[in-house]
C-alpha cells in the first residue's frame, strides 16, 4: 500500500508530483489490496486489531487518492504537485480569504467561498503565528 501510494499518488519517490494517470493506477492497486482482505483469516484478537488497521489505512489512501483527483491546480509548489494542473487557478479559489481585524486577530472572510483553502493556514507579515478563528 505504502509502495504505491508512493509511487502513483505523489510520495516521495515521484517528488510528490502526481498525475491523473498515476492516481487511476493507484486507486485500481489499492481497490485490489482491499478486496483480498475479504480473504484473509485471523488467529487471534491482535490479528483482529491488525486487520482492521490495514482496512482503515486502505479507506484513507483511497479518500486521499479522491482528494488528490478533484484538486484542478497546484497551490503550493513545496506540497504535492499536479502535473496535470501545475498553476493556481484564480477560477477555483478567488484569492486570499483570510483577513485580519483590528486586533490581529484572523478570520477566514467568505467561509462559504473556501473549501480547501484552511489547509494551506498563512503567516502574517511579521512572521508571527496567528490563532484562526472562523466567523459564520
Amino acid at each position: 500500500m505504502q509502495k504505491i501510494m508512493d509511487e502513483y499518488a505523489g510520495g516521495i519517490r515521484t517528488d510528490y508530483i502526481y498525475a491523473e494517470s498515476g492516481l487511476k493506477l493507484a486507486d485500481e492497486k489499492i481497490s485490489e489490496l482491499t478486496k483480498l482482505l475479504a480473504s484473509v483469516t485471523v488467529n487471534d484478537i491482535y490479528d483482529l486489531l491488525a486487520l482492521y488497521e490495514v482496512r482503515e489505512r486502505l479507506i484513507v489512501a483511497r479518500v486521499l487518492i479522491a482528494h488528490l483527483s478533484a484538486r484542478k491546480e497546484t497551490r503550493r509548489h513545496s506540497f504535492q504537485k499536479n502535473a496535470d494542473y501545475p498553476e493556481k487557478s484564480s477560477e477555483i479559489c478567488p484569492g486570499n480569504l483570510i483577513s485580519v481585524d483590528d486586533e490581529s486577530k484572523a478570520y477566514l472572510r467568505r467561509p462559504s467561498d473556501c473549501w480547501s483553502c484552511m489547509a494551506y493556514i498563512k503567516e502574517c507579515k511579521q512572521a508571527q503565528f496567528l490563532s484562526f478563528f472562523l466567523l459564520s
